[in-house]
């Protein structure tokens, strides 16, 4: 061995140090890359109804417009096939990040573990008082607990 080559103390040192950083940093990169990158959330809604579609097609809009780098890609599913979509989206892993429900498919998927329960949202929000009256209390809520769609990615 030359004396360039010999092992130091510094140089071990030096070593272990460089691969505790690299294996630190390589335990964190996806929230980095997230959080630079293009994100997409996935809506559906059963409204076929032109003035309908309209105004979620623009509120989708303005949503982008508050939140640059997001894009928001609408799907709309009329609500005769959502009872045969979302079980098989469930299972293949494609259910949406937001959808628009009616009732009848809302205790289905509840019971079924697609949907989350919001408590701790709808109260960062101000609580039921912070919605239409009446609006969510009678369509958002199930055996005591605000629900929406469970993420699972």
């Amino acid at each position: 061995m030359t004396a360039n080559s010999t092992l130091t103390r510094r140089k071990l040192l030096m070593a272990g140090g460089l691969a505790g950083a690299a294996a630190t940093l390589a335990a964190f990169p996806a929230p980095f890359v997230r959080a630079q990158s293009a994100r997409k959330l996935v809506f559906w809604h059963g409204f076929t109804e032109g003035a309908r579609a309209d105004f979620m097609a623009g509120a989708a809009k303005r949503f982008e417009a508050l939140n640059p780098g997001l894009t928001i890609e609408i799907e709309t599913v009329p609500w005769p096939t959502y009872s045969q979509k979302w079980p098989a989206a469930m299972v293949g892993g494609t259910l949406p990040d937001v959808a628009v429900l009616l009732g009848e498919e809302a205790v289905p998927m509840f019971l079924s573990g697609a949907l989350n329960t919001t408590n701790d949202l709808v109260n960062d929000l101000g609580g039921e008082a912070a919605f239409t009256p009446g609006l969510i209390a009678a369509n958002s809520r199930y055996k005591g607990e605000w629900a929406c769609r469970k993420v699972f990615r």
